[in-house]
């Protein structure tokens, strides 16, 4: 070995040149290969790292980003200060600055049930859920409220008679479904739509279904209206997981999804309305995925599977922003990544780690920071609660935590080793 190697520190210029050349033309292949093996994944722009915010006592299971205000909506009580010293009473619903992570005391909208979801168009916040009343103002799992003060509106008026999971809007209507069977007295089954302003049901757009719709999201022109959930019959015939409805009328229309499995708990649409991004359940191992689906023909173009549900998806440029429970690519502590939307690459360099098994219920954000809502106490280190704050930025590292209820298996070449 070492005679070889004087020999070679003995080469004359031009045998060192060429060998030089060759060992480059060896390695210039091996990182082509290298980099194609990342083509098209997009470059973390949020740290890994929230910053230090207000803390809820409870779960968060929606949030929303509007200009620099977060709004969280689930199940809790209050909302105390980083350093513990101001703890204040918020039932269920509250708002956060976006830079700082400070409650909003100016916003009040205090619910009696749990909230499952928010939405804006701009002007007015959107609440859903398992609610009777806001602020003490009457008020069945359906309100819109003022963004600035959490006022509810008083010319909307939509009570509906169970739990409302989720909502869209497109094309001059609010699309929601859940688990009832009549809104403002109107029989409809687990999906309707009413009138943004006024809440008045829509009397065309009549779809039956036979179980609880968890998730519902409509293409921008309101042409279709997509839902999902542990349903097995819609409009009469066998369907499940996820259906694709007239937005007009309510009636099963095409083209047919294909590679569907599980059931769905998100659902959104691009805003062009060429891809269908949704978060599946049900069937551990194969149902547990984020999902693009075309739009124009009903195709599959990829998925990405985890360990537990995926909870809450959220689309900002191309990057589709995933939350599960459980954990991912063995890794007990994950709970959030990003992908790809063309071709499902993830994006490795931003890697959060969460210390609680049921992980992001929902996700949002914008340009500015990403903004996620679930069950965990501490993110990549940090003290929070119900909600997360990841600032935009390059990307910063963390080590990962073995917080002592995963159970380890596998090294990093794959091979297992037990629990």
């Amino acid at each position: 070995m070492r005679s070889d190697g004087r020999r070679r520190l003995e080469m004359g210029g031009q045998q060192r040149k060429a060998w030089l050349l060759w060992c480059l033309a060896l390695l210039i292949p091996v990182l082509a290969i290298r980099l194609d093996t990342t083509a098209g994944a997009q470059s973390a722009s949020y740290s890994s790292i929230p910053i230090a915010s207000w803390r809820l006592n409870g779960d968060g299971h929606a949030v929303l980003k509007v200009g620099n205000t977060v709004y969280v909506g689930g199940s809790f009580t209050r909302a105390n200060s980083p350093s513990g010293d101001q703890s204040v009473n918020r039932y269920n619903l509250a708002a956060f600055d976006a830079s700082t992570g400070d409650l909003l005391t100016s916003f009040r909208a205090d619910t009696d049930g749990r909230v499952h979801d928010l939405l804006t168009d701009g002007t007015s916040l959107f609440v859903s859920g398992s609610f009777s009343t806001v602020n003490g103002v009457s008020r069945k799992r359906l309100a819109v409220l003022d963004l600035d003060s959490g006022a509810v509106h008083t010319g909307f008026r939509a009570d509906a008679s169970g739990t409302v999971y989720s909502m869209s809007l497109a094309a001059g209507k609010l699309y929601v479904s859940g688990a009832f069977t009549n809104i403002n007295g109107t029989g409809r089954t687990r999906a309707a739509a009413v009138s943004p302003t006024t809440g008045a049901v829509d009397p065309a757009f009549r779809p039956n279904v036979d179980g609880t719709v968890l998730a519902i999201a409509a293409q921008p022109d309101g042409s279709k209206v997509y839902i999902g959930g542990p349903y097995s019959r819609v409009n009469g015939n066998d369907d499940t997981d996820i259906s694709t409805l007239d937005g007009s009328t309510g009636a099963t229309t095409g083209p047919e999804l294909s590679g569907v499995y599980g059931y769905v708990d998100d659902l959104l649409v691009s805003t062009d309305g060429s891809r269908l991004v949704a978060g599946h359940s049900g069937i551990p191992g194969i149902g547990n995925r984020t999902t693009v689906y075309d739009t124009s023909n009903g195709n599959r173009q990829w998925r990405q599977v985890v360990d537990g549900d995926v909870q809450g998806v959220h689309l900002i440029d191309d990057t589709v922003w995933s939350g599960f429970h459980d954990g991912a690519r063995g890794d007990g502590a994950s709970r959030f990544a990003g992908y790809n939307l063309s071709d499902g690459a993830e994006d490795l360099s931003f890697h959060p780690s969460f210390d609680r098994f049921m992980g992001v219920r929902d996700v949002h954000g914008d340009s500015g920071s990403l903004v996620v809502s679930g069950d965990f106490s501490i993110i990549s280190g940090v003290r929070v609660g119900g909600f997360a704050i990841f600032p935009a930025g390059s990307p910063t590292p963390f080590a990962a935590t073995h917080w002592g209820y995963e159970s380890w298996r596998y090294l990093d070449n794959g091979s297992n080793q037990g629990s």
